[in-house]
C-alpha cells in the first residue's frame, strides 16, 4: 500500500481550484472483479470539510450526491476520476462521512482487471473565502467481489 497527497493549494477566494491528482493502482485476478469505495474525515477528524492550514476556515459544502459538470455554488467542493489516463473526468460529486460501512463506490469491475484510477478534488470558493491551502482525509477501500451465487 502505497500512500499519495491530495492537495488543494493557494486557492484564491472567488475563483475554482481543482487539486493534483493521484494515482489508484489497482490489479486483480479475481474472476468476480474488484471495488474501489471512498470516504472523507477519519475517526480522528469526523468532518466532511476541507480545512484551511489555520484550522478556522473551511469548505463546508459538498457536492454530496450531486452530478455537476463543474462546481458553481460558493463554499463547496467535491471529487472527479478519470480512468483513462486524465483524458476524460467525470462530474463532480460527494463522498459519504468515514465510516468503512458506509463508503461511496467509486469503480467497479466484474471480472480480473488491472487498472490505474486518477483522483482529485475540485473546489469553488466564494470570494470572502480565505486564500491558501485546504484538506482533509480520504480513505480508498479495494476489496475483491465475491461470487454473486455466494451471496445469500
Amino acid at each position: 500500500m502505497s500512500a499519495s497527497n491530495i492537495n488543494l493549494l493557494d486557492l484564491v477566494p472567488g475563483t475554482s481550484s481543482v487539486s493534483n491528482a493521484v494515482d489508484i493502482s489497482i490489479g486483480t485476478n479475481n474472476a468476480f472483479g474488484y471495488t474501489l469505495k471512498a470516504s472523507v474525515g477519519s475517526a480522528e477528524n469526523a468532518s466532511r470539510n476541507m480545512t484551511h492550514t489555520n484550522n478556522v476556515n473551511t469548505f463546508t459544502g459538498i457536492a454530496v450526491n450531486a452530478n455537476q459538470a463543474s462546481l458553481t455554488t460558493d463554499n463547496t467542493w467535491g471529487y472527479s476520476t478519470s480512468v483513462d489516463s486524465g483524458s476524460t473526468w467525470s462530474n463532480y460529486s460527494g463522498l459519504p462521512l468515514y465510516t468503512a460501512a458506509d463508503s461511496k463506490t467509486i469503480v467497479s469491475k466484474n471480472a480480473p482487471s488491472s487498472d490505474v484510477v486518477k483522483f482529485r478534488v475540485g473546489a469553488k470558493a466564494a470570494s470572502s473565502q480565505l486564500a491558501g491551502d485546504y484538506s482533509n482525509k480520504i480513505t480508498f477501500i479495494i476489496v475483491s467481489n465475491i461470487d454473486p451465487g455466494d451471496v445469500p
